[in-house]
Formats: structure tokens, C-alpha cells, sequence
């Protein structure tokens, strides 16, 4: 609870005579705060989810846990292992998760009704993710990651001794739900400065392109667009098209059949990471 919302109810009760007084305690004493904090969050992960695009949740919906979060942080470790400042970033990341993880753990363990946590490692992950594709936003987000992390072992210090259980049960959630508004807005934020479909296929791109014979950059915004970019990889690669407009994409997509290696490895790469509309 927020400190002018708390002086406002005591001024609020210095205010009322003692029959209001006690009306208002047996009115406050019949309400089920456990359910209240848990219809917040859960109110909070709703807006969560249909604020984010449909594969950034579907992705966020893989990293559920601590040991999947660790193990999605390895796969970008792999997949970054050339590009020496993004991985020492990632390493310096993963001393941090205990305090995240601690943190969650006492929220669950303080409701009654069990509270589903899983978004909260979904969105860092996402966050760390996104973060790869600039380095001074990389700087930013770990040094916030690391500097929560150390607030929260903090806090975890200091509420192990707290007796008041409803006041404890308010800041975990409240903090709780800071952490998972915090993660969606810099999602949205790098959505939309553009750090989006585009980016992240450039990205892969120059990650896999050893895999790869050959690399086309297919614009589809419109079909003039769409037609124009296959005639061009029509052109590199050398091949003939006897209508220029009509036959062209047949004539790409037929070349792409016969070129065992790359086409099996290009469909197979497609299906996996293609960001659907």
C-alpha cells in the first residue's frame, strides 16, 4: 500500500465516531484479502496477455519456470557465443535469478490458493532477449535486471521477519505486479522503436548464415513488393523466367525445390522461426 493511500485512510479514521468506527472494522474484517490480492494479479496477468502480441506470449508461454528460464538463457548463450560482450552480459545475468526466484517462492508460499508466477520468468526472458539486438539497450536492461535482483534479495531479507502477514501478502503482490508491468512496457518500447520482425530476422540471419548457401531478403508489403524481390533473387541466382511477372515466384520456388541442402534447411528454419501475422 502506498504511503499517501495509508495516511488518507488513518486521516479517514481519526475523522469517524465510534459507531462508524466499529461499523468500519466489522466491515474491513469480513473481507478475504487472500482473494483480493489474488483477483489483482490475476487481473494483472490478464492484461498482461492480451497486451502483448500473439508470439511474443507464445513464446513467453515456453519459459515457465527458473530451470526453463536458465535453460532459454543457454540457448542464447549458444546462439550468441561469437559475440563475446553479449554473452559475459548473459553469464553476469545468471547469479541474479536466485533473488528472482526466492522472491516468487514467498509469494506463492504466502497465499492461500495457489498463485501462478510463470509469466513473471516469461517476460524476462523476453525482455533479455529483445535487449540482444542493440547494445546499449543490452547495457541498460542487464544492469536494471542485476539492480532489481539485488533489491529484491533486500526485501527477501527484510520481510523473512515480518509478523503482519496481510501486510506482507500486500507488498509481494504489489511488487509483484510492478515486475510484471515493468516487463510488458519495455517490450512494448522496443516493439515499437522497431526492434521487431524485421530485426530479429536480420538478426538470425547473420547468426545461421554459415547453414545457408544463400540468403534473400523477400519484402511482402505489398504484392508489387513481393514480385519485385523475386525477380531480384530470380536475377542472382541465374535463372530464366519466361513471363517476368506471372511466372516468377514459380520459377524461384522451383529452383528452391531442386536445391536439396538449402531448400530442406530453409523450409525446416522457416516453419520454426517464421513470425506469422
Amino acid at each position: 500500500m502506498r504511503v499517501d493511500n495509508v495516511v488518507d485512510t488513518l486521516s479517514l479514521a481519526s475523522t469517524v465516531d465510534d459507531g462508524d468506527r466499529e461499523s468500519l472494522k466489522r466491515l474491513m474484517s469480513g473481507l478475504d484479502y487472500d482473494q483480493i490480492y489474488i483477483d489483482a494479479w490475476k487481473s494483472t496477468i490478464s492484461r498482461c496477455e492480451k497486451g502483448l502480441e500473439r508470439n511474443d506470449l507464445k513464446e513467453a508461454l515456453k519459459v515457465m519456470s527458473v530451470p526453463l528460464f536458465r535453460q532459454a538463457l543457454e540457448e542464447l548463450l549458444q546462439e550468441y557465443r561469437q559475440d563475446t560482450s553479449e554473452a559475459d552480459v548473459l553469464l553476469l545475468l545468471l547469479p541474479v535469478l536466485e533473488h528472482y526466484n526466492q522472491f516468487s517462492i514467498s509469494f506463492v508460499s504466502l497465499m492461500r490458493e495457489k498463485v501462478d508466477v510463470s509469466m513473471m520468468w516469461g517476460l524476462l526472458y523476453l525482455v533479455v532477449k529483445l535487449s540482444l539486438h542493440s547494445e546499449a539497450a543490452l547495457d541498460r536492461v542487464s544492469r536494471m535486471v542485476k539492480s532489481i535482483g539485488i533489491k529484491l534479495e533486500y526485501m527477501n531479507e527484510t520481510m523473512h521477519g515480518m509478523k503482519n502477514m496481510e501486510q506482507k501478502k500486500n507488498v509481494y503482490v504489489e511488487i509483484s505486479k510492478e515486475l510484471i508491468n515493468l516487463w510488458l512496457n519495455i517490450i512494448t518500447a522496443f516493439r515499437d522503436c522497431g526492434v521487431g520482425k524485421s530485426q530479429i530476422a536480420l538478426m538470425y540471419a547473420h547468426h545461421h548464415a554459415d547453414h545457408f548457401d544463400a540468403i534473400f531478403w523477400i519484402h511482402a508489403q505489398t504484392l508489387a513488393s513481393l514480385e519485385q524481390s523475386v525477380m531480384q533473387a530470380v536475377r542472382l541466382v541465374g535463372l530464366n523466367s519466361p513471363n517476368q511477372d506471372a511466372q516468377g515466384r514459380i520459377v524461384f520456388l522451383d529452383w528452391l525445390q531442386r536445391t536439396g541442402k538449402l531448400f530442406r534447411y530453409w523450409t525446416r528454419s522457416y516453419i520454426q522461426h517464421a513470425n506469422l501475422p
